[in-house]
């Protein structure tokens, strides 16, 4: 009746439908989502995401006779936004800080069965059979334990839990001279639109800014951003289509606690370059990315936490030789057959069959942190050649702080090519169908996993099982570790998703392809300043970036790594 009323251009009686039928849906949201695993919730939420998409869709045409529409926006992005990400990261908290021993041990069974089904992933059809592995069985098993986890961990949820939060707890928690901005991603017919919501410490309600263009938005002004970075060239487009509308609204504002949607995801807004007034935007604005604005209501719980020990890996041996196994069949090679669909500057990297390029300045980059830790008397772990390996980055256990040095890549382009063979020694079809299986790492003896599959590829797959539960800090100091699929409302299926769901609080990741050199002094200084000069992460950060600026003027050497988290 929404609907009707909305193409009949009654928007006062279409109003009080679309909020009955989306508070339906977060009543639905309570109700049953405690009892799925994040598949199933997966798909349990597409069956009512579009209910949304029409109210959003809906409000940015009534906003101008209702501007309080945006009440009820907002509030649906606070209880929906991220929605995956925050349920399993919620029961995964809950369930390690239940002191239920039997909940504990089905949690760890659930991480051996999704390790386990990680190897599966990584032997052809033939070799499954052989081993007698039942993929389908398997991965049903898997999601079984984990729909019983949801439920079980339910027991220790508290009412602030299930609390749905209003756009005004958000609000009180601002200063002057601050504002929270939540940037949606909506459908209007077969047109991308994104809107942009603020609110201030004065606000009566979030004020929207509609950005239409959304389709040329994610097609050719994207590609302009991401050409301008690799050429070192100026961009004058960039800051004008992604920002300018936006900040008309900023004046007098100093910090944006900012949560992001599509391609706003790999965009660095930090880079953009203002051509009236010849700064980029680092120097005009601080902005501090969400995954929900939500966070800095729960961040009121959360204090400083000092490092005492950490985990260094870097400089990998890529190309181990090794003997290969007998079992290395063609089916067990990589058909270069997909390559062609994928981006060429990703595969010339280290996909073509050569050897693996070594990155020198990882070793540097290593060596440097642990004396910068060490001097503080902060525990280190260091894993360097042949033992910055897969094996020995999942035995460890909740460093306060890990860095990763490496190649990092996400395949997106792919086609769905040679399904019964393996890509990246991984079941191909399982590969195109998981972006999560598409973004990794790569570590010692990474070359032979290319090539015959085994251990030496990280993917954020495997990387969501890693043991980060009380780690404060995640460093993944390679190309193109903050990409990933881009999923409407719940933020980037990638390396950044799968460390924050092992537990990280602060992820440090990159948007595009990296200097060696470069990035090893802005690592260098970041610790610095971290460390040795005892500034918050985000502080340090900055203030390394800045320092940077001045021997690499060009944002593509700075401008690469961004924060997300705590």
């Amino acid at each position: 009746m929404a609907e009707l009323y909305n193409i009949q251009g009654l928007y006062a009686q279409a109003l009080p439908l679309y909020i009955e039928s989306t508070h339906t849906s977060l009543s639905q949201i309570d109700h049953n989502f405690a009892h799925l695993s994040e598949n199933e919730k997966g798909l349990f939420y597409k069956t009512f995401s579009d209910s949304f998409n029409s109210f959003n869709a809906f409000a940015s045409k009534y906003y101008a006779q209702k501007p309080a529409i945006t009440i009820e926006v907002y509030n649906n992005i606070l209880a929906t936004k991220a929605l995956l990400f925050h349920a399993t990261n919620k029961m995964r908290t809950r369930v390690v800080s239940s002191q239920d021993s039997s909940l504990i041990i089905l949690y760890q069974t659930w991480q051996n069965k999704k390790e386990y089904l990680s190897k599966a992933y990584s032997l052809s059809i033939k070799d499954r059979e052989k081993q007698g592995i039942d993929l389908p069985t398997l991965e049903t098993e898997t999601n079984e334990i984990e729909r019983q986890l949801s439920t079980r961990s339910e027991i220790f949820a508290t009412v602030i839990d299930n609390k749905w939060y209003a756009w005004t707890d958000v609000q009180k928690l601002l200063k002057k001279g601050d504002v929270a901005m939540e940037i949606i991603r909506f459908y209007q017919a077969d047109t991308v639109k994104y809107m942009a919501l603020l609110i201030t410490p004065a606000s009566l309600y979030p004020d929207m800014i509609l950005l239409p263009n959304g389709n040329e938005l994610e097609g050719k002004y994207a590609k302009n951003y991401l050409n301008r970075i690799k050429s070192k060239a100026i961009d004058t487009t960039s800051y004008r289509v992604y920002w300018e509308k936006i900040a008309a609204q900023l004046k007098g504002v100093k910090k944006v606690y900012l949560s992001v949607d599509g391609v706003y995801n790999g965009i660095n807004l930090h880079t953009l370059y203002n051509p009236k007034t010849g700064k980029y935007l680092d120097k005009m604005i601080d902005i501090e990315l969400l995954s929900n604005t939500k966070d800095l209501i729960v961040r009121k719980k959360i204090g400083k936490k000092a490092f005492k020990n950490s985990a260094l890996m870097g400089y990998p041996a890529y190309n181990l030789e090794q003997e290969k196994k007998k079992t290395g069949t063609e089916e067990r090679t990589i058909d270069m057959a997909w390559a062609k669909a994928v981006k060429r500057d990703t595969l010339s990297r280290f996909f073509d069959g050569g050897d693996i390029p070594a990155l020198p300045n990882t070793q540097i980059e290593v060596n440097n942190l642990e004396k910068i830790l060490q001097a503080k008397k902060i525990g280190v772990q260091k894993f360097l050649g042949k033992e910055a390996s897969e094996a020995n980055l999942k035995a460890l256990r909740s460093p306060d702080m890990l860095h990763i040095a490496t190649h990092g890549y996400f395949l997106k382009n792919a086609a769905k090519e040679a399904e019964e063979s393996l890509t990246l020694g991984i079941d191909s079809k399982k590969f195109f169908e998981n972006p999560l299986l598409r973004s990794g790492l790569l570590l010692a003896d990474a070359k032979n996993a290319i090539q015959s599959g085994g251990d030496g590829i990280l993917t954020a797959f495997e990387a969501m099982n890693l043991h980060l539960d009380d780690t404060d800090l995640v460093v993944m100091s390679a190309c193109e570790t903050g990409l990933g699929e881009a999923i409407s409302g719940e933020g980037v299926y990638g390396l950044q998703r799968a460390f924050q769901t092992a537990g990280a609080k602060t992820v440090l990741m990159s948007l595009w392809t990296v200097s060696d050199e470069a990035t090893q002094e802005l690592m260098t200084l970041f610790y610095e300043n971290l460390i040795t000069k005892g500034q918050t992460k985000r502080v340090a950060f900055k203030n390394a970036q800045k320092e940077l600026k001045k021997k690499y003027p060009e944002p593509y050497y700075w401008g690469a790594f961004v924060m997300v988290g705590e």
